[in-house]
């Protein structure tokens, strides 16, 4: 069923059913209804609604997809060459909702196009007979994000960019993408990254947390869905990194930074991933999710910041390092040791400053007593910049990566160092926000580079030390510890437990690839299987054994032995990830996720994924029959996997910066359990709902101050 054919056939049946006027029997008889005796609309339009969600015997996910792409298709013509939505969207609208719901992939579709279309015009009439009014701006809030796409698209065509239109998706022509990006990039280069980079933290300034010390850079969201398309901060200052300095003549007028900015908005907008109105995702199918999971890891790629508190990040490479010694000089005679030092000297010189900042090598001196200057500059050199080639030399495309385990993004290093080296001795640090997972990754290299496989047998422990230490130091008593079954053997990584709380902590140091970044779907559904569903299935093991009554003896690496059991409390299970996973750590999307993977299944053709799928694919075994049997367990009345989290040990932090017990602790991990902004940051409803509590406070104290 393409456009022309679609749009031809409503036409045809909008006339048939014109002819019979406000006769209900007449009505549903045309779509094969015979009734005998007068039947009120309300009737005739629920007997309506059962022929339609009948009319596909199978591939009632591809009849969905396919009335999607032709309301896609039509606001595209609508918007580019003005041609009408009505009634056609309505139409394929009403089509797509009477398929919602099957959540097998799509096989082929078996059913009559042509009854569909029957119902559906059929449905539209009697809801004209009882008063419903059709309106073309409501409907079009439901598409908005392919609507603005469509709008960026016009303009970049009147400069001569030029895009492939199929089944309702919208891509650049592979040439003109390269000149689009190559365009922006030129641009960047010729205004000066580092001004560039003041610009847009200027801009941000508002948006600044000084508890968190983070910029809150977000999706803006409204319930009418009339936002606008948002600047893509995340791949301006990623190219801002490429060239600091830029080049010679510099043109820093505000007409060419004003371009800049509309071409990169423009390019990110067709890309159709920014969310204009509140979308929840519970309940999403295997097949949506999917989809969502790609447009989410493109949205983080583009628009967001990935920040980190510059003291959480030294706290946190130390605690990975807790054990490790490597005392040898390194480099050109630097250790580990000058690096941490030196680092931490950058830090504290930083406090209070947001964007770029030049590093005061003397400053830095003054704070690191006891190393020579020379030892300084060669670890600032060696360690924590990078080389004066550049930043990230290879990034021109964001969303395009080659298929490997990499740690940072598509054509990206930035992360790798905080410093950008600008020759003659001077050093600039972009933003010590921005720049903060950088310093963790900096301070260790040195141990990757030196001791086998330490991100897999090192690292984890070091983190799940760290955060014991973190929550003992905040007043909280935890546990954990090896347990046996049999002959297999479970590891508890963290435990905190409150007089009405077992909270189990599962801790995993997969990050991200590269390729998951770049929205690659295989690489997003791996990454996040080896990180949230692995640690949420082992996690959910402890779980059903508690729940059946049993004891976990738990036995830690220096002997300590543990007991732990249920009695009459409840579980929380926590997925932790050593660093941030974006938006993907959000409640609603996790809930989303887990609830997917209970009725998904996959299969690979690409043969160089078949180890991985195979593994996967046990996993997803292992996690559909514990959480069969948990759910079994549980009161109807309880929503499956509402008692699940996924957060980073960064976000950790933050929760324990209100922490004094382990009763405080849950009361602030479960403050924002009910909220759901929609805008898919931890970070910032975490600080938007602290600030309504103590708010709220305040107006408690005032009002029992005046009584």
């Amino acid at each position: 069923m393409n456009l022309g054919e679609f749009k031809q056939s409503v036409d045809q049946q909008i006339a048939e059913v014109e002819r019979l006027g406000d006769d209900v029997n007449a009505i549903l008889a045309h779509i094969g209804l015979e009734r005998e005796g007068a039947m009120g609309l309300a009737e005739a339009s629920d007997a309506i609604d059962l022929v339609a969600q009948g009319v596909f015997s199978a591939g009632k996910t591809g009849a969905w997809e396919r009335c999607r792409g032709l309301c896609h298709e039509l606001i595209q013509r609508n918007v580019i060459e003005g041609e009408p939505l009505s009634p056609y969207i309505h139409i394929a609208t009403w089509t797509r909702d009477q398929n919602r719901g099957e959540t097998s992939p799509s096989r082929g579709i078996e059913g009559d196009w042509s009854l569909a279309i029957k119902c559906a015009v059929a449905g539209r009439r009697i809801k004209e007979m009882r008063g419903y009014q059709e309106h073309d701006s409501v409907l079009s809030i439901g598409y908005k994000t392919c609507e603005e796409g469509a709008r960026a698209a016009k303009r970049l065509m009147a400069w001569g960019f030029s895009f492939e239109r199929r089944d309702g998706v919208l891509h650049f022509e592979s040439e003109s993408e390269h000149r689009i990006l190559a365009e922006i990039d030129r641009r960047i280069e010729s205004f000066g990254g580092l001004a560039l980079a003041r610009r847009i933290f200027g801009a941000i300034t508002g948006s600044y947390d000084p508890a968190q010390e983070r910029h809150h850079v977000t999706r803006r969201l409204t319930n009418s869905g009339d936002g606008k398309p948002q600047m893509p901060f995340g791949y301006l200052l990623q190219l801002a990194a490429k060239h600091p300095l830029g080049r010679r003549p510099l043109r820093k007028s505000p007409q060419h930074l004003e371009r800049i900015v509309e071409l990169a908005t423009d390019y990110a907008a067709v890309m159709e991933v920014q969310p204009y109105w509140m979308e929840h995702f519970i309940g999403r199918d295997a097949i949506a999710m999917f989809q969502a999971l790609r447009e989410i890891a493109v949205y983080d790629t583009l628009f967001c910041l990935p920040q980190l508190r510059p003291r959480d990040a030294l706290m946190i490479a130390e605690g990975i390092l807790d054990g490790v010694h490597v005392p040898v000089p390194l480099g050109s005679g630097w250790t580990m040791a000058d690096a941490f030092t030196v680092a931490r000297a950058i830090v504290e010189s930083s406090t209070g400053t947001r964007g770029p900042q030049s590093i005061d090598l003397a400053d830095i001196a003054r704070r690191c007593p006891g190393m020579s200057q020379e030892t300084i500059f060669q670890t600032l050199c060696d360690a924590l910049s990078h080389s004066e080639a550049g930043a990230n030399q290879g990034l021109l495309n964001p969303t395009s990566a080659e298929l490997a385990d990499e740690l940072s993004g598509p054509g990206i290093d930035f992360f790798d160092r905080p410093l950008l080296n600008l020759g003659g001795s001077r050093f600039e640090l972009l933003d010590r926000s921005m720049c903060g997972p950088a310093f963790i990754n900096a301070l260790l290299a040195p141990a990757e580079s030196l001791i086998a496989d330490f991100r897999s047998k090192h690292a984890g422990v070091g983190v799940e030390k760290m955060l014991r230490r973190s929550f003992e130091a905040r007043g909280v008593t935890t546990k954990a510890g090896k347990y046996f079954v049999g002959r297999e053997t479970f590891d508890c990584d963290l435990i905190v437990e409150t007089a009405e709380k077992v909270i189990l902590f599962e801790v995993k140091t997969k990050a991200l690839t590269a390729t998951a970044r770049a929205g690659f779907d295989v690489s997003v559904i791996l990454d996040l299987a080896k990180s949230v569903l692995r640690a949420q299935t082992q996690a959910a093991q402890h779980e059903l054994r508690l729940r059946r009554g049993e004891i976990l003896k738990l036995t830690e690496a220096d002997g300590t032995t543990h007991e732990l059991s249920l009695a009459g409390r409840d579980v929380e299970r926590v997925a932790v990830s050593l660093p941030d996973f974006g938006s993907f750590q959000d409640r609603q999307v996790l809930m989303g996720f887990l609830h997917s993977q209970m009725e998904a299944e996959y299969s690979v053709s690409a043969s160089q994924y078949e180890d991985e799928f195979k593994k996967f694919a046990k996993l997803l075994v292992k996690f559909k029959e514990v959480e069969s049997q948990l759910y079994a367990m549980q009161p109807e009345s309880i929503a499956p996997f509402h008692h699940c989290w996924f957060l980073s040990v960064p976000q950790l932090l933050i929760l324990l910066d209100e922490t004094s017990d382990a009763q405080s602790f849950w009361e602030t991990l479960r403050s924002t359990r009910g909220i759901h902004m929609g805008t898919l940051n931890f970070y910032y409803e975490h600080a938007r709902f602290k600030a309504m509590k103590e708010a709220a406070a305040r107006e408690l104290w005032a009002a029992a101050a005046i009584d």
